[in-house]
C-alpha cells in the first residue's frame, strides 16, 4: 500500500473537519468516512474541494476496503489524491 503523503492528509482533513464540524486533530489516515457526520451533499462539496485544491478528479467509490479496495478512510482518500497529481514537470 502506497503510504499518505501528510501534506495531502493534512489537507484532507483539514476539508473533511470544515464539511463535518468536527475537529481536524481528531481526524486521522485511519478515520472512516461512513463514521463521520457527514450527508452525500457536504461529502460531495468537500471532494469537490479537494479536487479543486490539488487539480485533480476523484473517482469517489466509499466502498469496503476489502471489498475491491475502495476509499473507505481519509487515508485511503489521501493516497487516491496522490496518484492522481501530475508528476512535476510531466507534460498535461
Amino acid at each position: 500500500m502506497a503510504t499518505v503523503e501528510p501534506a495531502i492528509l493534512s489537507a484532507v482533513a483539514s476539508v473533511i473537519a470544515a464539511a463535518s464540524g468536527r475537529p481536524a486533530e481528531g481526524l486521522g489516515a485511519d478515520t472512516l468516512i461512513e463514521d463521520l457526520p457527514l450527508d452525500s451533499m457536504a461529502l460531495v462539496e468537500a471532494l469537490f474541494t479537494l479536487e479543486e485544491r490539488f487539480d485533480v478528479t476523484i473517482p469517489f467509490q466509499v466502498a469496503d476496503a476489502g471489498q475491491g479496495g475502495g476509499i473507505a478512510t481519509l487515508g485511503d482518500l489521501a493516497r487516491q489524491i496522490g496518484a492522481l497529481r501530475p508528476v512535476p514537470g510531466s507534460a498535461v
